[in-house]
């Protein structure tokens, strides 16, 4: 019995040890999550998260790193401290020229500036103009007609690449693809256009500026007004939209979606609700059957001012018999419009025919 007990109390002395070098180990850094391969999160336990694909504790700048599984998250590890990577400067130590940076050049073992034209040389690295010639240092050279290219860029501002090789840009009337093969800056539908003033004669391979179109009359403007001819493609200055007039099948600017007071007309019209008194010229409220009406507060065009209210108009007429049941010909001097169909109850008269 005394062996079982003392096998027993062993047996939970070691699972006790083992729990306590398991936590210890989580701690310390020799966990076998430690610098785990890793693609994603999800092959990490918490807290190791995937860091430059090895599992680690994510330590930021200026904290420790290099224990524990803390892994710094940007720059390097130095010391135990997170550090963000600085750009070489001169005097810094180094063995080959890309230890100095982009900016700096490997002389004698340490970071120091590029070399000017006439300076000593070996290779074109020490140069500021990338270029060693004859153990010398050359100036910055302009890229010429015929070198070789590949983007635009190659060729400096005042070339292009065509072809593959460096070339002057393209007058107007070239061929082109894009703006910048071209002299003027524009590649318009294909070919190279000069670019216009205001008043100045435009068409073909001869664009306006910008704010500007290409009038009737094959001189640049402003965008055209209400009431002016327009291109459906170039549109209208301000809010005015371009419409085709089916009176004469040619498009002219309208300005719409006007309200209280504004002035309006063929080209200038009122938005839904308002209407345009023919006699004020001007965007006015429309009102419904029933409601008060005037000068300024006009009925629809279904309904008449009947003694300043609004009444459904049922047709024009003579007589009675001219209008259908349940309505009459209002011609009494007090209708404020004759000869007009409305309804029994509205007008002079009552509900029914007297």
């Amino acid at each position: 019995m005394k062996k079982h007990i003392l096998s027993l109390v062993c047996l939970s002395v070691s699972l006790c040890m083992a729990c306590s070098d398991d936590a210890s180990t989580a701690g310390s850094g020799n966990s076998k999550q430690d610098l785990k391969p890793c693609i994603n999160n999800d092959e990490c336990q918490e807290p190791y998260v995937c860091i430059a694909s090895s599992c680690g504790i994510p330590a930021n700048t200026g904290e420790a790193c290099g224990k524990d599984g803390r892994v710094c998250v940007e720059g390097t590890c130095e010391g135990g401290i997170c550090t963000t990577a600085k750009e070489p400067a001169i005097g810094d130590p180094c063995t080959t020229h890309p230890d100095c940076g982009n900016k700096l050049a490997c002389l004698a073992d340490k970071c120091a500036e590029k070399l000017g034209p006439g300076s000593t040389c070996d290779d074109n690295a020490v140069c500021i103009s990338g270029v060693c010639h004859e153990k010398a240092c050359a100036a910055p050279r302009e890229p010429a007609i015929g070198d070789p290219c590949t983007t635009h860029p190659d060729c400096g501002n005042k070339l292009v690449c065509l072809a593959n090789k460096c070339a002057e840009k393209l007058g107007s009337g070239s061929t082109c693809d894009d703006n910048t093969v071209c002299i003027s800056g524009v590649c318009h539908e294909k070919a190279c256009a000069e670019v216009r003033q205001e008043g100045e004669t435009c068409g073909d391979h001869a664009v306006c500026t910008e704010g500007l179109w290409c009038g009737f009359e094959n001189t640049c403007r402003a965008l055209p007004l209400p009431g002016e001819r327009c291109d459906e493609n170039i549109g209208c200055a301000g809010d005015a939209i371009c419409e085709e007039n089916y009176y004469d099948d040619a498009f002219y600017c309208y300005l719409g979606d006007l309200t209280d007071g504004a002035s309006c007309g063929e080209f200038y019209e009122c938005a839904s609700g308002w209407y345009c008194s023919p006699t004020l010229e001007r965007c006015v409220k429309t009102v419904r059957n029933g409601e008060v009406c005037s000068d300024y507060l006009l009925c629809s065009s279904s309904s008449v001012c009947l003694n300043g209210v609004c009444t459904q108009n049922l047709g024009d007429c003579e007589t009675d018999s001219d209008c259908g049941t349940d309505s009459y010909c209002c011609n009494e001097d007090a209708c404020d419009m004759k000869n007009v169909c409305i309804p029994y109850g509205e007008g002079p008269r009552g509900d029914t025919d007297e």
